[in-house]
């Protein structure tokens, strides 16, 4: 266990450095304020450099007034207006920054940022660098962090929430390169972990997607909105689910079935370039009904042949790379296996739209703010549009900054209780008897495994409430066995990996079971969600973490 903790104080802190972070991090920097971004890995690995289509911008105000009501449509009535408004009306002013700042957007003949086709959008508004949009915003973000003075901290993973009376006021962790325990205070916190795709075994996400600013939300007592929202995107490569770009459809390309037909057309009046929920529907409906490819039929193929190779190599790099390297071919002249893969995660903590965490009933927390997917903005709704999470990430990220910069205060958390708390997590091994009671204790790279095959088959991209219960009593039992795993810390406790896979294992279990039971909470279908047993309906969901772990709901609706 440790013994004491390295103090760190600054006035905003940023968990998380992601596109979000990095906005949120370089405006409270602007304001003239002590920023420190902690995260487990470098800024430039963290997931947003992996979104690949673009990023929404509409140039005139028509055309931000049609961006706003398309974003509801898709949503299907669980957004909240007043944020989409100001998602799309911000739109133009950050492409605007980013093009100041460098960003290589493809230009049309005018000079102009080059719009392509999304789905569930009548105009190409999606501005892009290739299909790397996500790396581009990326390396220009971080390099503006920098220039704002922001101090970053590598290879920190922060576990829990630490308050001063009822303000929060920092977070500890461990800093796995030395192997040390850290408490950073801060006047003000802000969460930017993303989202949590690693719960499914099929997903698009980044290996480090585990949950942890959710996770500790719900530890700190805090609510989740929405949580079992989850959208599953159509083209994922098969059989990984790692990220075939809307992109690709964008630009012409077609889902086709066994039979070579293009079926689409044939379930949504927009064909390929539907909401996304749709697609996904229709490509599991084709499955079901005997049309997939393969031995198990159980994937349908994406057809890019109509493009040039010019063209796929010019507009589509990375999707060329990839398929290049994963299955040796070439996009132009072979068939993409793609199936539906856990893409994003459109519930959170809930947040205002200025970034303040919200509680369970609607006050803001003081010295809490979050942005990007780890939040719940409204923006969303029940399905995002592909190319608004760049946007939300940057819009939202620098008005969480901007609040928490203006509202910082001293802070001064107990480092006895953070001790208390980070020792909390990392108890003694359980006995032999303990063990034998519940069976093999698994490692948690083995439990992760297992935990993803529960999540898959009974909270996927369709739901029903058998499922949704199989699914919670085998979570329960692999999380009874998992919890007699403890650690007894070595003298070096350098790079420990072994303790960052069961931190990131245990925030892991604790939201597959708040996704499980919120899921089964829910009893109607809306956009991504969809209940084979149940109608259509609306409604959002907050619970706490006190109602996951008694397997139930005292859960108020709100209406938007």
């Amino acid at each position: 266990m440790f013994t004491n903790l390295n103090p760190i104080s600054c006035d905003v802190l940023v968990i998380g450095a992601g596109l979000a972070g990095l906005s949120a991090a370089a405006e409270a920097a602007r304001a003239g304020k002590k920023t420190i971004v902690v995260s487990k890995n470098h800024p430039l690995k963290s997931h947003s450099a992996a979104a690949a289509g673009g990023i929404n911008a509409a140039m005139t105000p028509e055309d931000a007034v049609l961006h706003c009501e398309e974003t509801i449509t898709a949503g299907c009535g669980l957004c909240d207006r007043q944020a989409v408004e100001i998602l799309c009306n911000s739109a133009a002013d950050i492409l605007g920054k980013f093009r100041k700042y460098g960003t290589p957007f493809r230009l049309n003949e005018n000079g102009e940022p080059e719009g392509r086709p999304f789905g569930a959008m009548s105009t190409p508004r999606t501005r892009f660098v290739g299909d790397y949009t996500g790396a581009a915003l990326m390396q220009t973000a971080f390099e503006q962090a920098e220039k704002a003075g922001v101090r970053f901290e590598y290879d920190v993973f922060l576990t829990d929430l630490i308050k001063d009376g009822s303000r929060i006021a920092g977070a500890c962790g461990i800093r796995f390169r030395s192997g040390t325990a850290e408490l950073f205070s801060a006047g003000a916190v802000i969460l930017a972990t993303g989202g949590a795709g690693a719960l499914f075994a099929v997903n698009s996400n980044g290996i480090g997607s585990t949950g942890d600013g959710c996770a500790m939300a719900l530890r700190a007592g805090l609510p989740l909105k929405n949580w079992e929202l989850v959208q599953f995107h159509p083209t994922g490569l098969y059989p990984s689910g790692l990220l075939i770009s809307e992109a690709a459809r964008g630009e012409g390309a077609v889902l086709r079935n066994k039979e070579m037909e293009a079926f689409m057309p044939r379930y949504h009046e927009k064909g390929d370039l539907a909401p996304r929920d749709a697609v996904t529907r229709a490509i599991l409906t084709e499955i079901k009904c005997g049309r997939g490819f393969g031995r198990r039929g159980d994937f349908v193929l994406l057809d890019c042949r109509a493009l040039s190779p010019e063209r796929l190599t010019e507009r589509l790099p990375e999707i060329c790379d990839l398929t290049e390297t994963m299955l040796h071919i070439h996009p132009s002249t072979h068939l993409i296996p793609v199936l539906p893969t856990a893409h994003y995660f459109m519930g959170g903590v809930p947040t205002d739209t200025e970034g303040h965490v919200l509680d369970a009933i609607g006050f803001a927390v003081p010295g809490l703010f979050a942005a990007g997917e780890c939040s719940w903005t409204g923006v969303h709704g029940a399905n995002r549009v592909g190319g608004n999470s760049l946007l939300e990430a940057t819009v939202f990220g620098r008005r969480a900054g901007k609040a928490a910069a203006a509202e910082t205060v001293p802070a001064s958390p107990d480092p006895n209780e953070a001790l208390r708390t980070l020792n909390g997590r990392l108890e003694p091994p359980a006995s032999a008897s303990e063990a034998e009671e519940t069976g093999k204790i698994p490692s948690p790279l083995e439990c992760r495994r297992e935990l993803k095959e529960i999540l898959s088959t009974s909270c996927g991209a369709v739901h029903t409430t058998i499922r949704h219960k199989q699914g919670a009593t085998r979570l329960s039992l692999l999380e009874r066995r998992f919890r007699k795993y403890r650690f007894r810390l070595p003298p070096e406790r350098a790079c420990n990996t072994e303790l960052k896979d069961w931190l990131e294992t245990d925030n892991l279990l604790l939201l597959g079971a708040a996704l499980l039971t919120a899921a089964e909470e829910r009893s109607e279908s809306a956009g991504a969600f969809y209940r084979e047993d149940q109608i259509y309906a609306g409604g959002s969901l907050y619970h706490t973490l006190t109602e996951y772990r008694k397997g139930r709901f005292s859960a108020e609706r709100r209406p938007l």
